[in-house]
């Protein structure tokens, strides 16, 4: 018994599932991973540091969040920060000394590399 027509079928049965989803399946490959950050704990502040929440407008998607990230890690006085884009919010563990200006104008600059200008502009959200 050969197994030509039975290979030939599988051929067209996977050229037809890449003809109908292929591009879904591409897509789906090459997003970014969007996983959601939970904010720091208070209790696991270190001495001299506070947690400031942002909130966080024209971040889409993960690529914004890691712009808006290493823009945020290198202002002088942040320890760390998570930043999920999916509740559009930032959280900055930084020196008691750093305004919360600074951490708004440090957002707004991560999104000046467009044509358009600023895409992205914070506000601090009190507990």
């Amino acid at each position: 018994m050969s197994r030509d027509p039975l290979n030939i079928a599988l051929a067209i049965a996977a050229v037809l599932v890449l003809a109908a989803g292929g591009s879904w399946l591409v897509d789906r490959a090459r997003r970014p991973d969007m996983r959601r950050v939970s904010p720091p704990s208070l209790a696991a502040l270190p001495a001299g540091a506070r947690l400031v929440t942002l909130e966080v407008s024209g971040m889409m998607c993960a690529n914004c969040a890691s712009r808006v990230t290493s823009t945020l890690a290198a202002t002088a006085g942040v320890r760390s920060c998570d930043v999920d884009p999916t509740v559009k919010r930032a959280w900055v563990v930084c020196d008691r000394g750093v305004a919360d200006t600074t951490l708004v104008a440090a957002v707004a600059h991560a999104g000046t590399d467009t044509p358009r200008g600023p895409e992205y502009s914070a506000k601090v959200v009190r507990r």
